[in-house]
């Protein structure tokens, strides 16, 4: 049946040039490439003078969350045999080349029809000398030597292990019906880097014998039964039950249509019932996270009984998978909302603009870490930015966004009515370093990036720093700075996150940026930092946001910088905390470089460096 497929082979597209293949879709998120290769004259010619014959195949490497596929019409009802060649080999951190992934581990990489699946293996499971293959080479890499054994490390060498006959890969699918279609293909629904291979599609009519169904029967209820115990939505786990308990009866007959009817019917629940598990994951998070702050760090909140006895409510309805999808996002933002009060301080209520109460605990990761478990964290937030490639830039303890147009926001549910100073560290840099001088020099008013906040039907905004805003003229020796000379001027500017981050320490508050926001009856507020540009070089950078709570009746003009308001900035300081430059509490000002964090009585907060 393979003539249903088109280009099985990836052998039918006549430009040799072009990186995709003929009746296939290809989706990616990003990454490196999924693509139809080898490319070009130069390649084509490559393998066919070192083999007389050119094999196209099918990779992605170091690609996160593709997926190649096709729908397949008009095929008779029955049930079907898919193969495909192929393997992956892991480039994740903590596996070494040569590792050998055993048949179950949870390969990312899938070969599926429908909602029927099969991992694909990995390329040691197994080696072409033990079949008495010797390797012709094509490209300077076509093998690697693992334990004295070699292996495919190319095209060219996948491509002769697939004439071989090797690595082939199995699902099985079924059509209920005549006209229903059949969709097939290969993904991966990781973030994660992998180097996968494929090539030679197949499609084999299958009679539903028992001998052929059963032991597919056996698995998929094996695999369904795993799902027992886990939340899922009410209508998800009465199909589950149901289908389950026809599959456990018919497997122990030998009607092998029955068995095949019952499959299908297993087959047809696994996507719905994953789906209802991945719906309710988010509440049972929440749940979890809200009974643990109840009876932890905010136990002697006023919120903290009501809080529990909301957790342990919505806890028991999980367990019981007694709610429906609709009833999902509801609950949801309950829960979340009673965390809120939960995470208030004590005398939130009588905040003002004489005394406004500090509220960023109300926020989930404003600073990117997690004190408790230190390491770096994006929790709470939609579309973050990058918090370090690699364990120096990680140090940093902050965010950025490289060259690309952005929306991170959070939304924040149970707050109480009233109007608020949204801050955020964060300086823009629209260009490389001589574009982003002249762009200042001109109008330094000028930006690419915002924060802002969404509440009480209204969007407030206001400009994230210029990079240029600050004085970087004097060298204080941070990690991660180059000198450009500008203007004729020398200036110690970043050139990775660790630097960017650390000028902060210097700004004097030049990188700290607020905009009064307000929340209305329904206790929501959105915040975030947005860019809509996506320009070469361009880079933002930012860190520690907080959330200044000023009352029902507060004079602040929302929308505007509280900061910039006659007389605000002079306003007395409410408290002052110092740090070290690796962002341990001091008790004081210490000898040498200390970072002073004031809070004035007007919820700005002023940050800047203390030498003694």
């Amino acid at each position: 049946m393979t003539k249903y497929i088109t280009n099985p082979g990836f052998d039918d597209d006549e430009n040799i040039d072009y990186g995709g293949a003929e009746g296939w879709t290809i989706d990616r998120v990003d990454g490196g490439n999924v693509v139809r290769g080898p490319l070009g004259q130069g390649n084509k010619d490559l393998m066919e003078g070192a083999l007389g014959y050119m094999n196209y195949c099918f990779e992605s490497w170091h690609c996160h969350k593709w997926d190649i596929w096709q729908e397949v019409k008009d095929l008779p009802k029955g049930m079907y045999e898919l193969q495909v060649q192929g393997y992956v080999r892991c480039e994740v951190g903590g596996y070494n080349r040569g590792d050998d992934i055993e048949p179950d581990y949870p390969s990312p990489v899938k070969l599926y029809m429908n909602k029927a699946e099969s991992q694909f293996p990995s390329v040691y499971s197994e080696c072409p000398a033990d079949e008495g293959h010797e390797f012709t080479t094509v490209e300077s890499w076509t093998t690697e030597d693992v334990n004295g054994n070699l292996y495919p490390n190319s095209m060219g060498g996948a491509a002769q292990c697939f004439a071989w006959g090797m690595y082939q890969v199995k699902a099985y699918g079924l059509i209920a019906q005549k006209g229903d279609v059949f969709r097939i293909g290969v993904k991966m629904d990781k973030n994660q880097d992998w180097w996968c291979i494929f090539d030679n599609f197949k499609l084999t009519y299958r009679t539903p014998t028992v001998e052929l169904v059963k032991p597919l029967l056996e698995a998929q209820i094996e695999k369904v039964e795993a799902f027992d115990g886990q939340p899922m939505t009410k209508t998800a786990k009465a199909k589950l039950d149901a289908a389950l308990a026809t599959a456990k009866e018919v497997v122990k007959g030998e009607d092998g249509q029955a068995m095949f009817d019952a499959l299908g019917g297993l087959y047809d629940i696994t996507a719905d019932v994953e789906e209802a598990i991945a719906l309710c994951e988010p509440l049972q998070k929440a749940v979890e996270k809200l009974l643990e702050d109840a009876t932890g760090s905010y136990a002697s909140s006023k919120f903290a009984g009501a809080a529990q006895q909301l957790g342990l409510s919505y806890q028991g309805k999980l367990m019981g998978c007694e709610l429906e999808a609709e009833e999902i996002d509801p609950a949801l933002i309950e829960v979340k909302a009673m965390s809120t009060k939960l995470r208030l301080p004590e005398g939130y209520e009588n905040a003002s603009d004489n005394d406004p109460v500090e509220v960023t605990s109300v926020i989930m990761s404003p600073s990117f870490y997690d004190d408790e478990n230190y390491v770096n964290t994006s929790e709470g937030w939609t579309n973050p930015g990058n918090l370090g490639n690699d364990d120096d830039q990680k140090g940093a303890e902050a965010m950025e966004f490289w060259q690309v147009a952005f929306d991170m926001y959070q939304d924040i549910y149970g707050l109480p009515k009233g109007t608020y100073v949204l801050q955020v560290d964060a300086w823009v840099r629209m260009g490389d370093n001589t574009e982003n001088y002249n762009t200042f020099t001109q109008n330094n008013d000028t930006t690419m990036a915002y924060v802002y906040g969404v509440g009480d039907g209204s969007t407030y905004s206001a400009p994230v720093a210029n990079l240029m805003k600050a004085n970087l003229t004097e060298d204080y020796g941070y990690a991660g700075t180059e000198v450009a000379t500008l203007g004729g001027v020398d200036y110690y500017l970043p050139n990775s996150l660790v630097g960017g981050r650390s000028i902060m320490d210097s700004a004097d508050g030049a990188y700290t940026n607020s905009v009064v926001v307000k929340v209305g009856d329904d206790g929501i507020l959105r915040i975030g930092i947005k860019k809509d540009e996506e320009k070469t070089n361009s880079w933002v950078v930012l860190d520690n946001f907080n959330l200044i709570y000023h009352g029902e009746n507060s004079g602040l003009q929302p929308g505007s910088d509280p900061s910039a308001i006659d007389n605000m900035i002079s306003a007395p300081a409410k408290k002052v905390e110092y740090y070290s430059l690796d962002g341990r509490r001091l008790n004081g000002a210490m000898k040498g470089i200390t970072i002073q964090k004031t809070t004035l009585a007007n919820g700005v907060i002023v940050v800047k460096k203390i030498r003694k």
